[in-house]
């Protein structure tokens, strides 16, 4: 594939993005964070681990996981275009999946923006209220548009030290705060989305 695309054998013609089917319960759009769910959503991905992955699955067990285990709102997986200019929605789980999948770009190519350095730098982050006062114009629009001001966790993917994407977690839709814990889960299950694109 192209210098952007996932390691990926599958060629199926719907690989485009893909939003996380609702599940039956007629539970709210922002579920409380649900340690049951959490640690079967675990076993799940480390299950899924042991062979070569199938990336589609992986990405729904990890973000099914942040969003009904971890109690985040919404949380989405941005791939980086081919030509590595920016990042585009690739899967989604929780409040407006659709909405994110269609409308989340952000441009990094040559942009001092949060994500562009979290590409650099290779670290995951919690931006809670007095770290985007401090990051202030590193946040600006092209993030905003979809982060709506509130705080949210985003962490770097990289495969074989290159950057492919980023994991993005929010509780903006229900305006939770975001915790220590579900930090903690988020960057998990991040290594663990990056442990499986290690072995396509």
């Amino acid at each position: 594939g192209g210098a952007g695309e996932l390691p990926d054998s599958r060629r199926r013609p719907h690989s485009g993005p893909a939003a996380l089917p609702v599940s039956g319960d007629s539970g709210p759009d922002f579920p409380d964070a649900d340690p049951q769910r959490e640690l079967q959503a675990v076993r799940d991905v480390q299950a899924e681990l042991q062979g070569r992955p199938d990336i589609d699955r992986l990405m729904r067990l990890a973000l099914e996981g942040l969003h009904r285990g971890a109690g985040m709102d919404r949380a989405l997986f941005a791939m980086l275009s081919p030509d590595r200019g920016e990042l585009r929605a690739r899967y989604a789980a929780g409040a407006d999946a659709e909405a994110v999948l269609g409308s989340c770009r952000i441009p990094v190519a040559g942009k001092r923006n949060l994500f562009a350095v979290l590409l650099q730098a290779g670290k995951a982050v919690w931006v809670d209220a007095e770290r985007r006062e401090r990051l202030g114009p590193l946040i600006g629009p092209d993030i905003d548009r979809w982060a709506a001001g509130a705080p949210f966790y985003a962490m770097p993917i990289f495969v074989r030290q290159r950057a492919v994407g980023l994991l993005y977690a929010d509780r903006s839709g229900s305006g939770r705060a975001l915790d220590e814990e579900g930090f903690s889960s988020f960057r998990f299950f991040g290594e663990q989305i990056a442990t499986g694109l290690e072995r396509r």
